[in-house]
């Protein structure tokens, strides 16, 4: 059963348009969740609004239930879910950069793609995938210059 709360900090979730609120402690039950259903998640601040106990989370979004509407305040966004579309605009855009980067003479390192794309909240490992896949449309030899820093051979 849902209890009122107001002046209350808890987790936001949102899918298809609606909204639900939950205690922050559910956070690491959620996020496997938050993916399947392409759900958003964020640390809100509410004003006055019914915060659901996790066993009736589930069957309230999967019943479609709708709640009064609550005024909220985001603090932080924890999870938030990317269409198909833009994630590949962004790879296109990163492996561009990478590419111009390269041809240039600059040094591509994966510290550098990290603090650009930081609000992305993209991974090394994704950076490395970039660089290689960078790489590989270059027909140039490339040479590793350090740890997670790369050059093509003609510059070096």
């Amino acid at each position: 059963m849902p209890k009122r709360k107001k002046n209350y900090k808890c987790l936001m979730i949102e899918t298809k348009g609606k909204k639900y609120f939950t205690d922050t402690k559910n956070y690491p039950k959620l996020v496997e969740f938050s993916k399947t259903l392409k759900a958003n998640i964020s640390i809100v601040k509410v004003d006055d609004a019914e915060i659901l106990p996790l066993k009736d989370l589930a069957p309230a979004i999967c019943s479609n239930m709708t709640f009064r509407k609550a005024d909220f305040k985001i603090i932080k966004n924890k999870i938030k879910t990317k269409n198909r579309k833009e994630s590949i605009r962004l790879a296109t855009e990163i492996r561009e950069e990478i590419k111009t980067m390269f041809l240039e003479g600059l040094v591509v390192s994966v510290k550098g793609l990290v603090l650009k794309y930081k609000k992305h909240d993209l991974t090394s490992s994704c950076f490395y995938n970039h660089i290689k896949c960078a790489i590989k449309s270059l027909d140039e030899p490339v040479k590793k210059i350090d740890v997670g820093s790369y050059m093509l051979v003609r510059f070096t």
